[in-house]
């Protein structure tokens, strides 16, 4: 499977840019940081030395672009940020609600 680097319109390159191509989009979108991996693993050497043997102890395929291990890893790194955004949030609103009160105090005063 040959991975498209770099985002195009006709995610599917039939010639046309339609209502499909959104859904590919997610897609690339959500699989870039394993097949980010993927190519690592695939481009070094000592990696895929040891990357074959495992391959042949599962008897399985070596990793390939939007596969499990991709979606592995694209999982964990989604999640991963999603929970920093929302921890941002909650330090931002814990910041805001010292900051009020703190202001408060001192508008009683």
């Amino acid at each position: 499977m040959q991975r498209l680097w770099k985002p195009v319109f006709d995610m599917n390159g039939d010639g046309s840019f339609t209502f499909s191509d959104v859904g590919d989009w997610f897609g690339w979108w959500f699989y870039y940081p394993g097949d980010v991996v993927v190519y690592w693993i695939r481009s070094a050497k000592e990696i895929d030395k040891v990357s074959s043997n495992i391959v042949g102890f599962l008897e399985t395929a070596p990793p390939e672009y939007g596969g499990w291990l991709a979606f592995l890893i694209s999982l964990i790194v989604w999640v991963w940020l999603f929970l920093i955004l929302v921890g941002c949030k909650v330090a931002l609103e814990e910041w805001y609600a010292k900051l009020r009160a703190k202001s408060e105090s001192m508008e009683s005063d």
